[in-house]
């Protein structure tokens, strides 16, 4: 299951590596017509997550906790309709998104405060705790890079300084600072 799936990046990169996949997604926003024909799409009402208890094998929350004002409560539920045993991975910003000032002239989301509805951005150690609050087994948590786009920071850097509107010069930054954390989970009990 994708919480919040927005138009279904990450969940096509996962199907593209798993095509036999049975998913489904969850948003606050209607991206039903964004998502793959095969795909379910569930409305979400932002408190209780409309599935019920230990349904799904493994959950994704790509960028989604810093956009929520009771993460607590998000972990609570996801942690509900995870089987025992099933496997949660979250990423979100962490404090080196923080770096520079917002509202600069690249595209995309360079500084935390770049996106509006971000609320609050989560270091290792604090995603770390508030996980370990909500009772799950911690197996990883990292800071998040992407190999590809470090490795072509230099040449993106230079394209996307010499392209603002384009997003190459959010990519190298952001792999480069190390911006995002990970964090895995496994629900035992």
């Amino acid at each position: 299951m994708d919480f919040g799936c927005g138009s279904g990046v990450a969940l096509r990169q996962n199907l593209s590596i798993r095509p036999n996949l049975k998913c489904y997604c969850i948003d606050i926003e209607n991206f039903s017509k964004d998502l793959p024909k095969n795909v379910g799409f569930v409305p979400y009402d932002g408190t209780n997550v409309p599935f019920h208890n230990d349904s799904f094998d493994v959950i994704t929350a790509n960028h989604v906790l810093e956009h929520t004002h009771n993460p607590n409560l998000i972990l609570l539920e996801l942690k509900r309709i995870l089987k025992v045993g099933g496997e949660i991975f979250i990423e979100t910003p962490n404090n080196r998104s923080l770096w520079g000032r917002p509202g600069g002239k690249f595209a995309g989301t360079v500084h935390f405060y770049d996106d509006k509805s971000h609320i609050c951005p989560y270091s290792n150690q604090a995603l770390y705790d508030l996980c370990r609050n909500v009772d799950f087994d911690i197996i990883k948590c990292k800071i998040s890079r992407n190999v590809l786009h470090l490795a072509l920071s230099p040449f993106l850097l230079i394209i996307g300084i010499l392209r603002p509107k384009k997003l190459y010069f959010m990519y190298a930054r952001n792999s480069v600072i190390g911006w995002a954390s990970y964090i895995i989970l496994r629900k035992e009990k």
